[in-house]
């Protein structure tokens, strides 16, 4: 199909617009070649850090804002990189600071909307710590905003599992760019696990993540309420601490 595909894109009438939208492709196919000789190809790959950066500069002197780099990526990680709650969230600041123009982290705290990421950062970070009232506040108040309980325990899965990800690597020998191309995340989440990834064992990552399979299977199953289930999990290890 795709050959025909192929030999029929070279007479598409100018009525006509057939567009391909795919996550991975393979250049060497016939198609592909077809579609580059007579049609268009764009690759809208995720902006880098560096990029990210840059384009947050380029929106804050747009708003009558000034930036530093530090700062910039401390709204990077508070915010996450969608540009569009981005742009959002400098337009907010835009609006506050009317009495100065250079953006400080504090301003970001103070009027910045954290990601659902970043929350769930905070709370793996205060549950490394042993810090067992704040990991609860927080998984409190998300439980207040409405998320659900099934999918914050995902994402404390996936931010076990990004940590555990990168220490292991760190101990192979991969340095902090080599980490986030082989886990596919960006550089400044990196040095984010990195830095959890001191507050434990390769051993307590890996129990961790059986005891949240554990809860998901029983939540799942109906065996345990959603809600209070994470909230014993958070206090199970906390306890261990």
């Amino acid at each position: 199909d795709s050959e025909k595909m192929a030999e029929y894109i070279q007479n598409i009438p100018d009525t006509s617009c057939i567009i391909f939208v795919e996550n991975e492709i393979d250049k060497r196919t016939k198609l592909y070649k077809s579609i580059l000789k007579h049609g268009y190809v764009v690759e809208m790959n995720t902006p880098s850090e560096k990029e990210l950066i840059l384009w947050i500069t380029k929106k804050c002197k747009e708003n009558q804002l000034q930036i530093e780099n530090h700062t910039a990526v401390y709204l990077l990680r508070t915010v996450g990189g969608e540009m569009i709650q981005l742009e959002e969230e400098i337009k907010k600041l835009s609006h506050f600071l009317t009495e100065k123009t250079m953006i400080t982290t504090k301003d970001i705290d103070a009027i910045c909307t954290k990601s659902l990421e970043t929350k769930i950062f905070d709370l793996v970070d205060a549950v490394g710590n042993g810090r067992c009232k704040e990991a609860l506040t927080i998984y409190h108040n998300l439980i207040l905003i409405k998320e659900s309980p099934l999918m914050v325990l995902v994402m404390v899965i996936r931010q076990f599992r990004i940590i555990l990800q990168c220490k292991i690597l760190l101990e192979q020998g991969e340095n902090q760019n080599q980490i986030g191309q082989k886990i596919g995340i960006r550089d400044f989440v990196v040095r984010q696990c990195l830095k959890q990834a001191k507050y434990f064992k390769k051993e307590d990552l890996q129990k961790a993540l059986e005891s949240c399979l554990k809860t998901d299977i029983n939540i799942k199953t109906g065996k345990e309420n959603p809600e209070l289930a994470v909230e014993l999990l958070l206090l199970q290890y906390n306890n261990k601490k």
